[in-house]
């Protein structure tokens, strides 16, 4: 004897449920990562301005909220480079060291461990300079140091030409959207197969049904039943395969076009100069 109609019902309905709360959670993962990803880029661009303009406390609180949406590895050099430009020297050899570990073959590296090599030097002399004694003392007290001459003018700084941006593949960003569009995409395939294999069981209820008919035999209303069953899950998990399918191609896409390209740009100018690294979104 068959499950019951009710109980049928019930375990389609549960399955439709089941399906419509997988296709909205697929939705609103892909907006969410598009949304995240335009923060991004505004709060990176509104950075680039401010960090023309010298104005690096801006410039800092920009590039480390893009760094908060979307976590590119490239923009730590960015903010080692702004802190260095504030001249707060263990902020800045903390960040230099942060890019460097994140990426062990960038372009510029040899420039940043030079950078290194001088912040850890400057680091080191004020923590000694902290650390020496006072010089003189009460009943001896030291005579005032003579007076600071005037420095001499600044020298014209010449502007140099720059051989065209090194451009480095970045390839680590896009690797957990590929591997959740690889994911998606396989759960997608899964479901597709289970629908065929329910329309392949409804048509069978189809055709004895069909049989039962040309031969004048007993009716049979239980197997009219689960062959109605068979073609809603058939339609369900066909459904939901589609969706999953389609939303793993996408999201695998958009990890494979994440290979970012990061162009180190240098520059210089009177009383300036710098470098930030200019990533693509």
């Amino acid at each position: 004897m068959g499950p019951s109609p009710v109980f049928q019902d019930k375990e389609a309905e549960s399955v439709m449920r089941a399906a419509k709360v997988l296709c909205l959670v697929l939705v609103a993962s892909s907006v969410a990562l598009a949304d995240s990803k335009g923060r991004a880029k505004e709060r990176y661009q509104q950075a680039i301005k401010h960090y023309n303009l010298t104005e690096y406390k801006e410039a800092l609180d920009g590039f480390k909220d893009a760094y908060r949406e979307v976590s590119e590895p490239s923009l730590l050099f960015n903010i080692a480079q702004c802190y260095r430009q504030l001249d707060d020297k263990a902020q800045a050899l903390r960040f230099y060291r942060n890019f460097l570990r994140e990426i062990p073959d960038a372009p510029n590296r040899l420039e940043v461990k030079g950078l290194v090599q001088k912040l850890e030097a400057a680091v080191a002399e004020e923590a000694r300079a902290r650390s020496s004694p006072p010089q003189g003392t009460l009943e001896q007290p030291t005579a005032p140091p003579p007076p600071t001459p005037a420095p001499p003018p600044p020298a014209q700084v010449v502007v140099v030409p720059r051989p065209p941006p090194i451009v480095h593949e970045q390839p680590r960003g896009g690797r957990g959207k590929l591997a959740a569009g690889l994911a998606v995409g396989a759960v997608g395939v899964a479901a597709l197969a289970t629908g065929i294999a329910f329309g392949v069981l409804a048509r069978g209820a189809a055709a004895d049904l069909t049989r039962i008919d040309q031969t004048q035999g007993n009716f049979d209303a239980s197997r009219e039943k689960n062959g109605l069953l068979d073609q809603t899950l058939q339609g369900v998990f066909l459904g939901v395969g589609a969706a999953a399918l389609l939303t793993g191609v996408v999201v695998a896409a958009v990890g494979g076009r994440e290979r970012r390209r990061v162009n180190v740009a240098a520059a210089i100018a009177p009383g300036f100069g710098g470098a930030v690294v200019k990533v693509g979104f």
